[in-house]
């Protein structure tokens, strides 16, 4: 899927695409995953969801703009908003 929610693996993987990609991810303790999400973390072990599953798509308007800004921390506020508004 173009949007991914994924959990927490218990071994390390390499994870390889085709073409070179540009990756923005934010970690969650595992309460924080039930009051955003609204998803149990243990659903997410060893496991990883379509975020539009998860999310609806709500997530693929926020990665659009994700994409459409060039500095970190402008990404940063614009995650902090949209996480903010999934509470």
């Amino acid at each position: 899927p173009n949007y991914l929610v994924i959990g927490t693996y218990q071994r390390p993987y390499d994870v390889q695409f085709s073409t070179p990609v540009k990756v923005f991810g934010t970690r969650f303790f595992p309460d924080g995953i039930i009051q955003i999400l609204g998803v149990y973390p243990s659903e997410f072990i060893n496991a990883y969801e379509n975020g539009i599953d998860v999310l609806g798509g709500s997530i693929e308007a926020f990665c659009d703009s994700l994409r459409s800004i060039p500095f970190v921390n402008e990404r940063v506020a614009l995650a902090n908003n949209f996480l903010s508004k999934q509470l």
